[in-house]
């Protein structure tokens, strides 16, 4: 069976991805600068990481609304909703520039941080509407890249705009710089979104997705919430996200513990632990695609993630730099690659549910361990030094490999397009047999 693919997708993945990139940056905008902005704005290392707690507390908030705005106004309201909130941050932020505004500062943050739940939701439902099933995990994997290539930018700032950074009025420059940039450009991405995005194509991409109604109507949530791979994968799902995050957010404050040269190594560590996923999330799409073993992999990725976690932790305790940089890369490459694979993974096993439901949830999931663990380790490093804090990342780790060696490999959506596609071929068959068997009767 023929399915038609429509160019207009490929507008509507570049605008998620600029989106997402945008949204990310916001996301370590002020927490790779935190030894700079916490003295322009007078408070403390932790007060400048809440500015990444946020989200993951606005995400929790807007988990419920979310699912409601998805189901009742559909997947074009519901993204310009989001980037609409993602471009009036960096707005308000514009007017937050003096050192007693940290409060409205905070306040233009939570616009950004109330949109970010939307990113993966979206981009899963996108991916399922305009594109083939096996290509979902690709959809997935770019759009990580671009989630990694902007907060790879905001780890910039500490050598490009705040090096030797020494008084109110230069930092007061660079931030005004960043800010006016920022929403100058997801203003334009909101009047693009509004222009480009369409709720879905004329006509399904698959099979899978064609069969989804009528499968739906046989199932219950209750069948979603029994499934044990599903919950498995979620809370797997919650410590990569915990874990990548942590090392990002926490990395400012580790780096200049340990070394007099911060600034430098702050900016090298913090975009070799993001651009990683600029290679590991494609690469695993693609894997995905051909190699149907999700357990597999998932598991392979997890214990490499504990080897780099404890090289990781090793080198900030012997302030070995070289090894900080090749730690901090292999691990972002796998927290990548177990991101695109749980994130897969998930919409496989809990086919044909939709996936504004099974990623919002997933997504929540991922927030409430982030909200406690980044802090947590936050006191921990300031209290016990960063290597002992960082154990917090070995801990998550060791957690998922256990937990991944107990999740069924259930491939719903790719049986789903098998079995349909044989019955097709079938009914085929017996259409062909009896317009034979018509013609042969006709000739006698």
């Amino acid at each position: 069976m023929e399915f038609v693919f429509y160019k207009r997708r490929w507008f509507i993945l570049l605008l998620l991805n600029l989106f997402t990139a945008t949204n990310f940056y916001q996301h370590y905008e002020y927490t790779a600068i935190s030894n700079v902005v916490s003295k322009f704005y007078n408070v403390s290392a932790i007060g400048i990481n809440l500015t990444a707690v946020i989200f993951y507390l606005n995400a929790s908030i807007m988990f419920y609304p979310m699912i409601w705005c998805i189901e009742k106004y559909g997947f074009r309201t519901t993204t310009n909703l989001a980037i609409f909130a993602n471009a009036i941050g960096p707005c308000i932020k514009c007017f937050a520039l003096r050192n007693n505004l940290y409060w409205l500062m905070m306040f233009g943050q939570s616009f950004p941080a109330f949109a970010t739940i939307t990113q993966p939701s979206l981009t899963a439902i996108f991916g399922a509407n305009w594109f083939k099933s096996e290509h979902v995990a690709t959809v997935i994997g770019t759009n990580t890249v671009f989630l990694m290539l902007g907060s790879s930018l905001a780890f910039l700032s500490p050598t490009l705009i705040f090096r030797g950074v020494k008084s109110d009025e230069e930092t007061l420059e660079g931030l005004s710089s960043i800010s006016i940039a920022l929403a100058s450009i997801t203003s334009l991405l909101f009047v693009l979104a509004v222009v480009v995005i369409r709720e879905k194509p004329p006509t399904p991409p698959s099979l899978a997705q064609k069969a989804r109604g009528h499968h739906l109507k046989e199932q219950s949530a209750k069948v979603l919430l029994k499934n044990r791979s599903y919950m498995f994968l979620s809370i797997i799902f919650s410590f990569v996200i915990a874990g990548s995050q942590t090392m990002s957010v926490v990395l400012n404050q580790s780096i200049f513990l340990q070394f007099s040269h911060g600034n430098r190594i702050v900016t090298i560590a913090g975009i070799l632990s993001l651009i990683p996923g600029i290679i590991s999330s494609p690469l695993t799409g693609l894997i995905c695609k051909h190699y149907k073993r999700y357990k597999r992999l998932l598991i392979m990725y997890c214990t490499l993630s504990i080897i780099f976690s404890t090289f990781y932790i090793i080198s900030l305790k012997l302030k070995f730099e070289p090894f900080v940089y090749l730690s901090i890369f292999m691990s972002g490459f796998f927290y990548s690659g177990m991101y695109v694979i749980a994130m897969d993974f998930i919409v496989e096993v809990t086919y044909p549910f939709p996936e504004a439901v099974t990623v919002n949830i997933t997504t929540v999931c991922a927030c409430v361990p982030t909200i406690f663990i980044i802090p947590l380790t936050s006191m921990l490093v300031s209290t016990f030094g960063a290597s002992s804090g960082n154990l917090t990342l070995l801990a998550m780790a060791i957690v998922n490999f256990i937990l991944s060696l107990f999740i069924k490999e259930e491939m719903r959506r790719h049986k789903a397009n098998a079995e349909t596609l044989a019955l097709l071929n079938n009914n085929d068959r017996q259409a062909n047999g009896t317009f034979a068997s018509n013609a042969i009767a006709r000739v006698y």
